[in-house]
């Protein structure tokens, strides 16, 4: 009986708790390209986005990307930077803040337009942004799921 408790208690955590793979981060890029490039946008569309209060996206190695379809996050977090990935190469970086009416969208600078490439090395994923600009290589790490469905992960800059 003990062994069963155990295991009901366990197996979530370690079955969701696994990291996001390649394979399900291009999905996301994927399914985040059709809506940026769609006529329409419905606040169940999913977003990719992190929290940017106080410009903390900019200043910060670490940060998490929610992964949200209107479910939960975007509600809470005002100020944000949404991943708008445009095709299979490039992404802008789009600082938003939604909790004063209206919501709005900062310009977008040729500073927050990326070329990206996600890759794997050495078992591990990453997910570099570069522009003239600047340079940023980021490790995958910590994914949240929530009934296999992934709600976050976290990048930190190496």
């Amino acid at each position: 009986m003990r062994t069963l408790i155990y295991f009901l208690i366990l197996f979530p955590l370690i079955s969701f708790s696994q990291d996001i793979s390649k394979s399900e981060f291009i999905k996301l890029i994927k399914e985040r390209i059709k809506i940026v490039n769609a006529d329409g946008v419905s606040y169940s569309d999913l977003r990719l986005f992190a929290d940017n209060t106080d410009s903390l996206f900019f200043k910060t190695n670490k940060f998490t990307i929610y992964v949200d379809r209107g479910e939960k996050y975007q509600k809470y977090i005002c100020r944000k930077v949404e991943f708008d990935f445009l095709n299979l190469n490039e992404v802008i970086f789009t600082d938003t803040q939604t909790c004063k009416e209206p919501a709005n969208s900062y310009v977008t600078t040729e500073y927050k337009r990326f070329r990206y490439k996600v890759f794997k090395e050495q078992k591990r994923l990453y997910v570099e942004f570069e522009n003239k600009f600047s340079k940023r290589r980021y490790r995958v790490i910590d994914t949240v799921r929530n009934n296999k469905r992934i709600t976050s992960f976290t990048l930190i800059e190496i």
